[in-house]
């Protein structure tokens, strides 16, 4: 984990990670330290709002965001290892040549144009 968080905050993440078990398996998210890393900042903000011990609190408020940022990651990285996009120097995403025809004939497939 590339940032320092306070005990509480990976006692916590700890938590939460064997609460989302399922999901990881369901969905093969294989980058778990991604995966921790947006909890413990998603626990950051609570501890600063003061809703840190409240975990029922948290689920409400924070699980849809931790899901779609952990399940929009996952889903990226593996566009990278198939090969669909690349990460340029300034570490934005591009199509490679076989992500641009998959594209094409996505939008030939519905009718999209540009």
């Amino acid at each position: 984990m590339r940032k320092k968080y306070l005990p509480i905050i990976l006692e916590k993440a700890e938590i939460i990670e064997e609460l989302l078990e399922d999901f990881f398996i369901e969905y093969k998210i294989v980058d778990r330290e991604y995966a921790r890393e947006v909890i413990c900042d998603e626990l950051v903000k609570s501890f600063i709002e003061g809703t840190l011990d409240d975990l029922e609190y948290f689920f409400e408020t924070k699980s849809e965001r931790i899901i779609n940022k952990i399940f929009t990651h996952n889903i990226m990285e593996k566009f990278v290892a198939d090969g669909i996009i690349s990460v340029n120097p300034n570490g934005n995403f591009d199509l490679t040549e076989k992500g641009e025809g998959i594209v094409q004939k996505l939008q030939e497939k519905f009718k999209i144009k540009d």
